[in-house]
């Protein structure tokens, strides 16, 4: 896990005051705390409702919260075709992509939905963008917002 430094946690507490995923309730309690309190009402949105939650809110919410820069959300990256990236760094080239509906054969796994992020990747990648995929597992559990974080701010990184 990444280490959190008292500046860090005083600047992701500012950033994220009025942020509609962090309540202000949370704002003061110890990182760890704050996380508890995070996952309980991710699994508490989503019970017995059929709304979507949204993943790249929750994902901010945990990149303020270990102290990266606030990222571009649904960024527009192509001079010509709309794509768009969920959450974007343009000045460092960085992009991550929530992939959602891998168990019930969402958009992203349809073989037209598969191909067109083909090409969408593909055309980032010429672009010199780096992509980071994730599902939305991966931001519950944190492991994107922490290898998130370690190639946002330099660190080495071993995914897997």
């Amino acid at each position: 896990m990444i280490a959190l430094s008292a500046a860090n946690f005083a600047t992701a507490t500012s950033r994220i005051r009025g942020h509609p995923t962090m309540p202000t309730a949370l704002i003061g309690l110890s990182l760890s705390v704050q996380m508890i309190l995070i996952m309980k009402r991710q699994r508490r949105s989503t019970r017995g409702s059929r709304r979507t939650p949204d993943y790249s809110a929750t994902l901010c919410s945990q990149l303020a919260i270990i102290g990266c820069p606030e990222p571009v959300l649904e960024h527009r990256f192509h001079p010509v075709r709309r794509w768009r990236f969920d959450l974007a760094w343009p000045d460092k080239k960085i992009a991550v992509e929530i992939e959602g509906g891998a168990w019930i054969m969402g958009r992203h796994n349809r073989p037209r939905g598969y191909q067109a992020d083909l090409c969408k990747y593909n055309a980032a990648s010429v672009m010199g963008w780096t992509i980071l995929r994730y599902s939305p597992a991966q931001v519950k559990s944190w492991s994107a917002a922490e290898e998130i974080a370690k190639v946002i701010l330099g660190e080495p990184i071993i995914i897997g």
